[in-house]
């Protein structure tokens, strides 16, 4: 740790998918509560919308400079379209799914190729112009940096760069590649590669809502606090905009934890179900009338992403009335100049869709099914993993009690109730502050790595055996044999040994293999 352990703040980014944010606390205040974590709530959107992140959107100039980042990005790139003036300026968000890379794409050898994760890896803005993703990820992590060290200065806080460790989070499931391009971007925005840590988004959630209940035992609900004594096993459900983190816990009888099972998931967060609801309008409207709309109107197309984002926070599983949204004149504009129609409405009557989706004054009625509809593939996938994963732990004699949900997409009511459903069996706890357990979990593991105490390695190295031929002495000469005399105490048969390998945290690390 050295210089770590000396820092006299601890700094969390929570570098999201569709949103970013950063925590806080003081070595001193942390000794004394764990939980008094600082954070900012107050990004600010157009409307006056208050959130405890910021969206991940980041705004260039047009000498390729930072101009802005989160609802500033978003807010001033909308008023550039707006007035004619974006030429020259990029804008990106929610491109932190970039890095992430699944077996399938690892596989086909073009994919590789193209998607490789290295210094010189190219990312499109909006428009389709290039720029480095390095650039894009160290400006953005810059901002976040910057923003913090502002805000001490206000405070009259007085630090040196010396005195603060940080910490950033990044999914589990990633690429050793992905962990270490963003250790390169952290660098590149000027964080100190002695004074980093990254800590993995699953852990951090976990050590939160376990830290989180020690602090608090009296006046807590019994099945929170069970799931967190010692010799209890849990699942963390992490749930981002991006990706589904799925990992199992044991807590130790010195309260740290022990992880169960290497992670795994996949890329069914909750930017899944927007890219569900695009292709929905784009079936709806037609895939001319959409494409010519994204190239034309781009200023609406990021109202139509922020209308949607906010009712897809209301969906629940047992809703039975319709949702409203209301689009902007411009998409039916574009519509009816395209189809040479004077009305969508009398054409929406006409099509598949006239039974559950209905418009009226530049607004679209869906029928509630239609909703849940764009929430089916990402649920299903997690539930199906999660399953999988439990079906596993207990044939491995787990006993797995609860199941943890964290991450912004777990506050999706139509997604907890699900949960709740297909698992009734279990304990599912969802805390008050599920989108910032991460982010204050993160703060808690950079001030004591040491309260994760065992890792899966989720890869190890493995020797497969061909045929077996084997030297023996006989009359003082050498013999090759392929199967040997019953007096070897060796198991022909066993052509492929399969291990694990878990990592034990501690004053001296220690690799143990376990076989399985």
């Amino acid at each position: 740790m050295g210089r770590k352990q000396n820092a006299l703040v601890v700094v969390a980014i929570d570098f999201g998918t569709t949103y970013s944010g950063y925590a806080y606390s003081f070595r001193d205040e942390y000794k004394k509560d764990h939980t008094k974590i600082y954070s900012n709530e107050n990004w600010q959107s157009g409307d006056g919308l208050i959130t405890a992140k910021a969206p991940t959107a980041i705004l260039f100039d047009e000498d390729g400079k930072l101009d802005c980042f989160g609802y500033d990005a978003e807010r001033t790139y909308s008023e550039l379209l707006e007035g004619g003036d974006a030429e020259g300026y990029s804008y990106f968000s929610r491109f932190k799914m970039k890095l992430f890379q699944d077996e399938s794409a690892l596989q086909h050898p073009i994919s590789r190729r193209k998607n490789k994760i290295s210094r010189d890896l190219i990312l499109e803005d909006v428009t389709g112009k290039g720029m480095k993703a390095l650039k894009v990820f160290s400006e953005s992590i810059r901002f976040l940096k910057e923003h913090f060290l502002k805000s001490c200065k206000v405070a009259n806080f007085k630090l040196n760069e010396g005195d603060i460790h940080w910490v950033l989070t990044v999914p589990a499931i990633w690429k050793d590649n992905a962990k270490q391009f963003m250790r390169e971007a952290a660098k590149e925005a000027g964080i100190n590669e002695d004074l980093l840590t990254l800590a993995y988004e699953p852990e951090a959630a976990a050590i939160y809502c376990k830290e989180a209940t020690v602090q608090r035992k009296e006046g807590t609900e019994g099945c929170s606090l069970q799931s967190f004594e010692p010799g209890h096993q849990f699942l963390v459900l992490d749930c981002g905009g991006g990706t589904i983190d799925v990992t199992t816990y044991e807590v130790q009888n010195d309260s740290v934890l022990k992880e169960l099972s290497e992670p795994s998931g996949g890329p069914w967060g909750g930017t899944y179900v927007d890219l569900e609801y695009e292709c929905f309008l784009k079936d709806l409207f037609g895939k001319d009338v959409w494409e010519t709309y994204i190239k034309e109107c781009p200023e609406d197309i990021l109202e139509i992403k922020r209308k949607f984002e906010a009712k897809k926070r209301g969906t629940k599983e047992s809703q039975k009335t319709k949702t409203t949204i209301p689009y902007p004149a411009s998409l039916f504009r574009t519509y009816c100049d395209i189809r040479k129609s004077d009305s969508i409405q009398e054409d929406l009557k006409k099509s598949v869709h006239s039974k559950t989706v209905t418009v009226s004054n530049e607004k679209l009625r869906y029928e509630p099914k239609i909703i849940k509809q764009f929430f089916e593939k990402s649920i299903e996938s997690i539930i199906s993993h999660v399953r999988d994963l439990l079906a596993t732990s207990k044939r491995q004699r787990r006993h797995i009690d609860s199941i943890l949900m964290v991450g912004g997409f777990s506050d999706s009511p139509i997604l907890v109730e699900r949960v709740k459903r297909e698992f009734s069996n279990l304990v599912i706890i969802s805390p008050q502050d599920a989108v910032l357990a991460v982010l204050k979990g993160a703060v808690m593991f950079g001030h004591n790595p040491e309260l994760i105490s065992e890792r899966i390695c989720p890869r190890t190295y493995g020797i497969t055996l061909g045929k077996l031929q084997l030297q023996v002495k006989q009359q003082n000469k050498l013999k090759s044999i392929s199967k040997p005399p019953a007096t070897l105490n060796v198991n022909v048969d066993r052509s492929q040994v399969r291990s694990r390998i878990v990592i034990r945290f501690g004053i001296q690390q220690q690799l143990v293999t376990e076989a399985t």
